[in-house]
């Protein structure tokens, strides 16, 4: 179990609801963050620059555009604004290490101004084939078939 692999303390035993229900454990800390594996996620905090039509669509984009798929997205009142001032916690399928990803980061920070870094750390559930290599792959596909397409153009 977790607590044995990273000695732990167990605070409480037999908590589920359900019998086949799993728990998330975060281990947390400022100084490190686990290697690549090929399988990882990254947890983020974004906070609005501002609250207008059009900012949530403006985060999400920066991950659709390098084709990063998004795990989970909640938003969340935050305490230093008034009503309608929120962040947004996503937890998309990468590591910071990944280009693709720090690229994401970088942007985000830009536009957005204030995004805190959670962390990055082994996916818990296997993926056979990633949500971005299918992206890939169409995107190969497509390629191919404007290059299909622009062969015809006359000389």
């Amino acid at each position: 179990n977790a607590a044995r692999i990273y000695g732990l303390d167990v605070l409480r035993r037999n908590v589920a609801d359900h019998e086949g229900n799993q728990t998330r454990f975060i281990l947390v800390g400022k100084d490190r963050v686990p290697a690549r594996t090929g399988n990882d996620k990254t947890g983020l905090v974004v906070f609005q620059r501002a609250d207008e039509p059009g900012s949530l669509i403006g985060i999400l984009q920066e991950f659709a555009a390098r084709r990063i798929n998004l795990s989970q997205l909640l938003s969340r009142p935050t305490k230093r604004g008034g009503l309608g001032d929120y962040c947004f916690v996503i937890y998309a399928d990468a590591h910071v290490s990944d280009e693709v990803m720090a690229d994401a980061l970088r942007d985000l920070r830009t536009k957005q101004g204030d995004v805190k870094f959670l962390g990055s750390y082994p996916n818990a559930s296997p993926q056979p084939a990633t949500v971005r290599e299918r992206a890939d792959q169409r995107w190969r596909d497509a390629d191919d078939w404007l290059r299909s397409i622009r062969s015809r153009i006359e000389r």
